[in-house]
């Protein structure tokens, strides 16, 4: 419950699941340093399964709130590291950020970003990640 505070009423405030099984497959998340990937919110049980995730500028994506989401088989990088990219040492994005809880991550290739991921939740399970970050060496984690 919240109170508000100009007329003292209680306000009932709802946190829910709002979004439930859905599958992301075989996409490629292209975000030309404009945005994020993908951004799942309030959801449970989420599958994001043979994806690519390139060019971020904040996240490959971000899991908030909801639980249950498996990331499996994906491959995330904000620079390109084949073919030599110019831009390789302004490395600034995220990978992966889990702000939610009962999340799997297996068998994935994280080839840069200035941070792998970043677990903010409880009960998440990460297992078989490549994590080459190129940014390590220009400072990134």
């Amino acid at each position: 419950m919240l109170q508000n505070a100009t007329n003292n009423k209680l306000l009932q405030q709802t946190i829910g699941i709002y979004y439930e099984d859905i599958t992301f497959r075989d996409i490629l998340f292209d975000s030309s340093y404009q945005c994020g990937g993908l951004f799942i919110v309030d959801s449970a049980r989420i599958r994001i399964n043979n994806c690519f995730f390139l060019h971020f500028a904040t996240e490959g994506f971000k899991v908030q709130s909801g639980h249950e989401t498996f990331i499996s088989n994906c491959f995330l990088g904000q620079h390109s590291t084949v073919g030599g990219d110019k831009g390789e040492r302004q490395f600034s994005g995220t990978a992966i950020d889990l702000a939610s809880n009962d999340n799997a991550i297996t068998d994935v290739a994280i080839f840069s970003a200035a941070i792998g991921i970043v677990v903010r939740g409880q009960a998440n399970m990460i297992t078989g990640v490549h994590c080459y970050n190129k940014a390590t060496g220009f400072g990134g984690i």
